[in-house]
């Protein structure tokens, strides 16, 4: 089953955490605004999934256990193993601090909603598999500007197509979803190897986080979601804190906490056969106050039918991203 994807944006400080893309972003990437008829009628969708109707029979019950989906997120380094996350304490304790938010924030929702129906918990978490993957001599997956506009969105041109093959295909890693990691080498360049920016946003470094649109019929596709620059972030926030406007202590928690919320909500849009920012069940369509609600307002209140269900249907059957 295929999934679908979304951008790192902010939630408490405007400048300093995500820039606004400069080019409209695909529909697939969240934070792009989704056309009139997609938000509400979403006709690409189609209602094609035999469960539609039925993904309410799968919402959990309170004491159901969650279900455990495996995430393979691929950090992806230059040659000598730089140029993105290490696998170093400093390093590791910020990942798992970052997908602790996440599956925090799948988990434990306030549990208020303007829905006729909310639920404080989808009962899944992530289990990671952290893969710190050296580039070739050429680089040429390492840096995220060999994807051309801002999306960086894992489609059929994607620049880490032949990787995700690899890396599907590597007996040693685990079926699951697949996160990719990624630099901009220009950026990198011109902030860490020179010096030469202290604002990498200013410089046009791009913050939109995408993955795959799922599918009903394809159950055994590769899942890909691209996460670019999110190390450089950090090491701008490490390195830059007069220009950031606060302590990397502060800084560091506005990226796990920020970043673990748009994290979950893109493997929300992971567990969901169609871009449905907005519930397209009778009498639900203005209920906005939700787990995944039209962007730029990330709901922070309950996931609303047919979410946990949808979710919980999705995750099971699926060949590639698979669940133990």
């Amino acid at each position: 089953m295929k999934f679908s994807h979304f951008l790192f944006l902010i939630l408490s400080m405007p400048n300093l955490l995500f820039a606004q893309p400069t080019e409209p972003l695909p529909p697939q990437c969240a934070g792009a605004a989704a056309p009139e008829s997609s938000v509400l009628l979403a006709p690409l969708c189609g209602k094609t999934s035999s469960l539609w109707s039925s993904n309410s029979r799968h919402i959990p019950r309170t004491d159901a256990r969650s279900i455990r989906v495996r995430a393979n997120f691929i950090i992806v380094q230059k040659l000598d193993g730089t140029g993105n996350f290490q696998d170093i304490p400093e390093h590791r304790a910020f990942l798992d601090e970052w997908l602790q938010g996440c599956n925090g924030r799948l988990n434990n929702l306030w549990g208020t909603s303007d829905c006729p129906t909310g639920f404080p918990d989808a009962k899944i978490e992530i289990v990671p598999n952290w893969v710190f993957y050296k580039d070739s001599p050429t680089e040429f997956f390492w840096n995220n500007d060999n994807q051309p506009g801002q999306s960086k969105y894992p489609g059929a041109n994607w620049w880490l197509n032949a990787l995700d093959a690899t890396i599907s295909t590597d007996p040693n890693i685990p079926k699951g979803i697949n996160v990719y990691l990624t630099s901009s080498g220009s950026i990198y360049n011109q902030m860490v190897v020179l010096g030469t920016i202290d604002n990498p946003e200013q410089a046009g470094m791009t913050n939109t986080w995408c993955s795959q649109l799922p599918s009903v019929t394809n159950l055994t596709a590769s899942s890909r979601i691209s996460v670019p620059n999110l190390f450089l972030k950090y090491w701008w926030f490490q390195n830059h804190p007069s220009v950031v406007g606060a302590p990397f202590s502060t800084s560091r928690q506005w990226l796990v906490g920020n970043g673990g919320v748009t994290l979950a909500h893109g493997f929300g849009h992971s567990f969901i056969d169609c871009y449905i920012h907005r519930n397209f069940i009778q009498g639900e369509d203005d209920c906005t106050n939700h787990f995944m609600p039209v962007l730029p307002d990330i709901g922070n209140d309950a996931f609303s039918v047919p979410q946990p269900g949808t979710a919980q249907a999705s995750n099971p059957s699926n060949g590639n991203a698979s669940s133990t």
